[in-house]
């Protein structure tokens, strides 16, 4: 009885003409290599979308139009460069030229003086009505105006004689000029002292006996 024996296949590894199979490696061992790129992703990354776009260049500023402004002034005027500097934007924004945005300066320059001169004249005119106001109200006091008032101009009088402020003193001309000698208690205050430094007064004038008669103007608005 002939015994058969069957012998181990061979690995198709090992068979003739078969490639080596390549090994798989563990999730231990390092990263598997990552696969081959699909030839559109190497297209992409060759020639990525908008390379062959053109880009705009940035809108061109009006011709002559400066980054800044050297602005020639009118005889007589000069120009603030802080204010030049914060007015450029405006300038520029307008397309003008150094040239052009030059002749808007005397313009400016009127405009500025009319705004003063007005500015001027308002408060002038607001100094005169807050003269004539003190003015009236002083003579409708009943302490010092009315009938008294002709006695308290006097009184008034005497006080800033007897203190040195006679006419042409400069604090008599400030009281002029600003208007302060028509205010009520400027001129209840120089009454109430005249009556003290008077010839009835407990103070002794520095003029006692050397003064005439003098006109009630004369002894308040300073008349020689």
């Amino acid at each position: 009885m002939t015994t058969s024996t069957t012998s181990n296949p061979i690995p198709l590894s090992t068979q003739a003409g078969a490639p080596p199979a390549e090994p798989t490696p563990t999730a231990l061992g390092g990263e598997a290599p990552a696969p081959d790129p699909a030839p559109d992703d190497v297209e992409a990354r060759l020639y990525p979308a908008g390379a062959d776009e053109e880009v705009a260049p940035p809108p061109a500023e009006p011709d002559g139009v400066p980054e800044t402004y050297a602005l020639a002034a009118p005889e007589g005027v000069e120009l603030d460069a802080e204010l030049v500097l914060e007015a450029t934007p405006v300038l520029r924004e307008l397309g003008l030229s150094n040239e052009a945005a030059s002749k808007l300066v005397p313009v400016a320059a009127k405009l500025v003086e009319s705004a003063g001169t007005r500015a001027l004249d308002g408060l002038i005119e607001a100094g005169e009505r807050q003269r004539r106001d003190w003015l009236e109200a002083a003579r409708a006091d009943t302490e010092i105006g009315g009938r008294r008032w002709n006695e308290t101009l006097r009184n008034a009088g005497v006080a800033l004689d007897a203190f040195g402020f006679r006419g042409g003193h400069p604090f008599r001309q400030a009281l002029e000029d600003t208007g302060f000698g028509n205010h009520p208690d400027m001129i209840r205050l120089f009454a109430r002292l005249g009556t003290m430094v008077g010839e009835d007064g407990q103070f002794v004038r520095g003029d006692a006996g050397a003064r005439g008669r003098r006109s009630t103007e004369d002894l308040w608005y300073g008349g020689e």
